[in-house]
């Protein structure tokens, strides 16, 4: 008899591990948030945050940017 994770394919598995990570990722970083956890800095939540929220913009902001700066001009449709 097949297991049942015998079964799933890659992508499937990998979705799978992907939700769990968010979970306890978002578990950990609320416990973080209310000083649950004695030797990080709540504070220090707020910012990490805050930081990597600014620079997932400035990533989005920049590769814009070069997509814009790199892509050829499309061609003008004869009629």
């Amino acid at each position: 008899m097949l297991n049942h994770l015998d079964s799933l394919n890659t992508g499937k598995l990998l979705g799978y591990l992907l939700m769990f990570l968010a979970v306890g990722g978002a578990i950990l970083y609320v416990l973080w948030l209310l000083g649950a956890i004695p030797f990080l800095d709540p504070d220090a939540a707020v910012k990490t945050t805050a930081l990597l929220v600014m620079l997932f913009l400035f990533l989005v902001i920049g590769f814009i940017g070069y997509v814009a700066a790199t892509t050829k001009p499309p061609k003008p449709i004869k009629r």
